[in-house]
């Protein structure tokens, strides 16, 4: 264990490094434009460094087939937009970062970021892992599909399978991207890799984000402001039980933390937003938005919010006066080629043969409007979310409500304005998106991911209110201060909390004898990575095991070596709920799955013969070599003829199967 945990510290510590060297090169380029302080620089070379990484690693895997191709938009019109910037020719170099001690610093830094993913991914035993989140898991698994095949979907062995499968589908491929990129120079395990160095990068990244906004406030950032920069990364909702309604979600995903459970994908997030909103208190409003128009490249689910907010922020400002007219007109003249990009990119260029997958909105918006059901359903989503949202968030909100009353909003400059109008612009946008959207499976994610802005704006209250009474506090400013961080420091424990919970369950799943003779039997033999398996539908009867791309038999082979993934080889006779939505739903997932169009070209060509034959020849065609099967699941007796050898696994049942030839 110790040799795996020094290894991937060291990885993503030269990555990081490697990301800082790519960054600082191009900034060096265009310094002459740009007035940078020591962090600032930095922050921009790590930013910059992972851009361009991702940009043309993704273009080179794919064959220019990536949403990418979206970041070489971004710097085009970034050009004439740094064009108008007056020439500075002020950069930070000297005593910044290009000394052992400042190294020795960061490394530390570093250090506590990886740390924290380490405690929850390594445990004591023979087995040295823990499995992290599902979606982890996943996302560890596109990222090695991405270098496989070169389509960026999250189809997987359905690309090696079936053609069918070869076309771009919206995610969030940025940090799997990270990821895909450093594994294919180093070898390193992906999962290991995503957990290990991807997330602690934009941690760290994220963290010199808000370094450099104590920076551009106070000019000596010393160890209170590090230490205080950490500590606002987990300023979040305080999730508290509400009872599951129609009226209340009810999910963590509404308190969104980059450093906890399934959220911590807008890590990535953080880091955009930070720049743009650097940017925009630099009086950069335009370079600023394109920053956070890129964010759609991102993450998809990033840009109906920001389309939206955006279109609502520059309607706002038609009123408030806050920017000329120019910077607005250009501000919706980019906004209108970044969303033709994105919609000829997903929607024409890349058609599918399954149609707008995952969308099931078969119904026109105005049908849906004059639904009293979908009227009701639309009420609960806005006001409910709402509602939770402001109970989530209520210490935050009211401190944050004494900030600006104690600073006084209207001796605010322009650009300080600005930017909390466009966050919130886009924050509650993304409330009515989802409420617009609700139908979609995930469809929370639409507004969840937008919650960031509102962390990233109470950060910067923060910091905005300490720079007004820096360095001298009287008790009263104190302690408004105190209980932002009281506050933050209860939802470092709360994140904790959940991320070791978590930990606990997951380590609960399999033993480590089973994981441990599978890796025996297996690592010794030339054995085809992609197997098949054969799920428990009562044990796993939802709407996410019906997706079989993302819930899988077999998730620890992702630490096993010479292993992949599996295939599900029932899915076809899964049961269906009751709810003509969610039967809905199910049924186009299923249709979506591997073996289901495997059964449908059988029948098209006229060779079905009966669904446990159907099994028995995908084995065959793929040259299968083993099946992982849940407990009390029975194999058809055609497969038992195949059985070679048998693991059983103590703790769960499960059992993983050899199969002859």
């Amino acid at each position: 264990m110790l040799g795996f945990f020094i290894l991937y510290y060291f990885i993503g510590l030269l990555f990081l490094a490697i990301f800082f060297g790519i960054g600082f090169v191009l900034l060096k380029t265009f310094s002459g434009r740009v007035s940078l302080t020591r962090h600032k620089t930095l922050f921009a070379s790590i930013f910059l460094g992972i851009v361009i990484s991702v940009t043309i690693f993704s273009i080179f895997v794919t064959r220019f087939r990536t949403i990418s191709l979206g970041f070489l938009l971004i710097f085009a019109l970034l050009i004439p937009e740094m064009r108008r910037f007056p020439i500075v020719n002020k950069m930070a170099v000297k005593d910044s970062f290009f000394s052992l001690k400042k190294f020795a610093v960061f490394a530390l830094v570093y250090f506590i970021f990886y740390l924290w993913e380490a405690i929850f991914l390594f445990k004591a035993g023979s087995f040295p892992f823990v499995l992290p989140h599902n979606d982890f898991i996943f996302s560890s698994n596109v990222s090695a599909s991405l270098i496989k095949t070169g389509y960026e979907n999250f189809f997987m062995e359905g690309n090696l399978y079936n053609p069918a499968y070869h076309f771009m589908i919206p995610y969030h491929y940025f940090e799997i991207w990270v990821n895909s990129f450093i594994v294919f120079f180093t070898g390193a395990n992906n999962l290991l890799t995503l957990m290990l160095c991807v997330f602690p990068i934009f941690y760290f990244a994220a963290w010199m984000g808000i370094v450099s906004l104590f920076e551009h406030f106070v000019k000596d950032v010393n160890w209170k402001e590090y230490l205080l920069s950490f500590l606002l990364l987990f300023l979040g909702g305080l999730i508290v039980e509400l009872k599951q309604s129609e009226f209340f979600y009810n999910l963590h995903a509404l308190a969104p933390l980059p450093m906890e459970l399934a959220t911590k994908k807008y890590a990535a997030f953080y880091v955009f937003i930070v720049a743009g909103l650097l940017l925009i208190i630099n009086k950069k409003i335009v370079p600023c938005a394109l920053i956070i128009l890129s964010l759609s490249f991102v993450s998809i689910t990033a840009f109906p919010a920001i389309f939206a907010g955006t279109i609502l922020f520059i309607l706002l400002n038609s009123f408030l006066k806050l920017m000329d007219k120019r910077t607005a007109v250009r501000l919706f003249f980019y906004l209108v080629i970044i969303s033709a990009f994105i919609g000829l990119v997903y929607f024409y260029f890349n058609k599918s043969p399954f149609g707008l997958v995952f969308t099931n909105q078969n119904t026109s918006i105005t049908s849906k409007l004059l639904s009293a059901q979908y009227l009701k359903t639309f009420f609960h989503v806005v006001a409910g979310s709402a509602t939770e949202t402001a109970l989530l968030y209520l210490p935050f909100l009211v401190l944050g409500l004494l900030v600006l009353k104690r600073t006084g909003l209207k001796k605010w400059s322009k650009e300080y304005k600005i930017g909390l109008l466009l966050f919130t612009a886009i924050t509650a946008s993304a409330l009515f998106i989802w409420a617009l959207l609700w139908e979609m499976s995930n469809a929370a994610g639409f507004y969840a991911s937008s919650l960031c802005y509102l962390n990233i704006l109470l950060i910067f209250l923060f910091i905005f209110y300490y720079k007004e009474n820096y360095p001298d506090f009287s008790p009263a400013k104190r302690l408004l201060l105190t209980g932002f961080i009281v506050l933050i420091a209860c939802r470092l424990c709360l994140a904790f909390y959940y991320n070791w919970d978590k930990k606990v369950q997951q380590e609960a799943l399999y033993s480590d004898e089973y994981i441990n003779e599978i890796a025996k039997e297996t690592g010794s033999k030339n054995l085809n990575p992609y197997g098949v398996s054969i799920m428990d539908y009562n044990k796993y009867n939802n709407l996410f095991s019906k997706n079989t791309f993302f819930i899988r038999l077999g998730q620890y082979l992702k630490l096993v070596p010479n292993l992949s993934l599996t295939t599900n080889i029932n899915i076809i006779t899964a049961p269906l709920p009751q709810d003509t939505l969610l039967q809905k739903q199910e049924e186009e997932l299923i249709q979506l799955s591997v073996f289901h169009q495997f059964v449908e070209d059988q029948k098209k060509n006229n060779r079905f013969v009966s669904l446990d034959q159907s099994q028995l020849d995908f084995i065959d065609k793929y040259h299968i070599q083993y099946v992982i099967a849940d407990q009390g699941v029975e194999l058809s007796s055609l497969l038992q003829k195949r059985v070679r050898k048998e693991i059983a696994d103590p703790v769960s049942g499960e059992r993983f199967i050899l199969l002859n030839e």
